[in-house]
């Protein structure tokens, strides 16, 4: 009985993005799951299939890859944000995108599902509000802060560091 009420859940959930992606005009929906059928596992790291709906004309072109994230602890979303920023990077979605994005419970966060709608400019590419943009490289600015999400999590030789970066010219 639980499982054909999870199946609900992503069918009703499925339905309400493709919906709200159409009443909003958005350019794309994603669904990101953990992958089936996995042999093995790491404890910190988990299998990820990505899909991405794009819009064309009067349909959707479907996109699908896998990517590998860490787990995160419950009620945390920080690997949607690091697919979402690989799929950036593969230019799957695209700067000016509306972008509606679906997560179901398989990727460990304790939701059953999660759904939200964003701006890929308003969070990928908004740096330019801290006057950063016109002399920093957002590839620079980005390995930076991937860096810095790093540390923050894995610390080094199993210790909680701080460390600080200046950006800029000599």
């Amino acid at each position: 009985m639980e499982n054909f009420i999870e199946k609900q859940i992503g069918k009703v959930v499925g339905n309400a993005a493709a919906k709200i992606a159409r009443d909003i005009n958005a350019n794309c929906i994603i669904s990101i799951a953990q992958k089936e059928n996995k042999e093995y596992e790491e404890d910190n790291k988990l299998d990820v299939r990505v899909t991405i709906f794009r819009k064309k004309t009067d349909s959707y072109k479907r996109l699908e890859y896998t990517t590998e994230v860490n787990k995160v602890s419950i009620g945390s979303v920080v690997p949607i944000k690091e697919v979402l920023m690989e799929a950036v990077k593969k230019e799957y979605i695209l700067k000016g995108d509306k972008v509606v994005c679906v997560q179901d419970e398989s990727m460990g966060g304790g939701y059953k599902a999660l759904m939200f709608i964003f701006d890929v400019d308003k969070i990928f590419f908004n740096i330019s509000m801290h006057e950063l943009a016109e002399f920093i490289d957002t590839n620079v600015l980005e390995t930076i802060l991937n860096i810095c999400l790093e540390l923050g999590r894995e610390g080094r030789e199993g210790r909680k560091i701080g460390t600080a970066f200046g950006i800029g010219k000599k």
